[in-house]
């Protein structure tokens, strides 16, 4: 189990086979499922194997309970992050701003990527929210992208560039 970051509260590291039920669990609670896709077992322990995905699981740093995961994808020929996924619980608490700005750490400084990018529904205001108050930028909307019970949805997509990570957390 590989240690990629540390926050102040925070330990981040690889997912292993034995979190994948939490980690479906988390996906499919009800205050989560309509902001994030659900992978199924065999879905997630691939993302464990792959070479360019992390799954990564997020774990208080004081007493190891895992309270998230997130799911990213790198494009290392592009110098690419997509930050895929994320679930936090318990919610409120600014542990899913604390990661994420050690996940733009981690992906810029440690990883060397020139673009943090992801997507989020537009119906997502909280994550919106967050990712505008980091500085990533919205770059446009993938108008009715996706279709579950409630019709199309758009989808918006942001993203931060290496300089303008540098320019505002560093």
């Amino acid at each position: 189990m590989k240690l990629h970051f540390e926050t102040p509260r925070l330990v981040v590291y690889d997912a292993v086979e034995e979190e994948i039920p939490k980690i479906i669990e988390m996906e499919e609670a009800i205050e989560n499922r309509n902001f994030v896709f659900q992978g199924s077992y065999e879905d997630h322990l691939s993302e464990t194997r792959s070479d360019n995905t992390l799954l990564l699981s997020i774990k208080k740093k004081n007493s190891g309970e895992m309270i998230g995961f997130c799911l990213s994808v790198i494009d290392n020929k592009n110098k690419s992050f997509e930050f895929r996924r994320i679930v936090i619980n318990p919610k409120g608490l600014g542990y899913g701003k604390e990661f994420i700005l050690g996940l733009l750490k981690y992906s810029f400084i440690d990883l060397n990527m020139n673009r943090f990018w992801l997507d989020v529904f537009e119906d997502n205001t909280v994550g919106i929210s967050l990712y505008t108050s980091l500085g990533l930028v919205h770059e446009g909307t993938l108008r009715q992208s996706y279709k579950d019970e409630k019709g199309y949805r758009n989808q918006l997509i942001f993203s931060m560039l290496r300089d303008e990570f540098f320019a505002k957390h560093m």
